[in-house]
């Protein structure tokens, strides 16, 4: 679907029609995360603290065993 982006003041909106807030649970007024990678938009429902800090300690289990076996992974990708 491609959509435009409309000037709002010195803004710029994106306007989400009906079928796709349904489909995403998206409601007017609700917070919702924004994040970016590359050249795309991610929008998201806003995870609760408790979700943020279990997603933290995620990342940082994964940060360590990446450290502790970059040599073991390096030798599997040249394999």
């Amino acid at each position: 679907m491609t959509k435009k982006l409309t000037r709002s003041g010195n803004s710029v909106a994106l306007v989400l029609d009906k079928p796709i807030l349904e489909a995403s649970g998206f409601k007017a007024g609700m917070p919702v995360e924004v994040s970016i990678v590359g050249n795309v938009i991610m929008v998201s429902h806003k995870r609760s603290k408790k979700e943020a800090a279990d997603d933290r300690k995620f990342w940082d289990v994964v940060e360590k065993v990446n450290k502790r076996y970059a040599n073991v992974f390096k030798r599997l990708a040249d394999a």
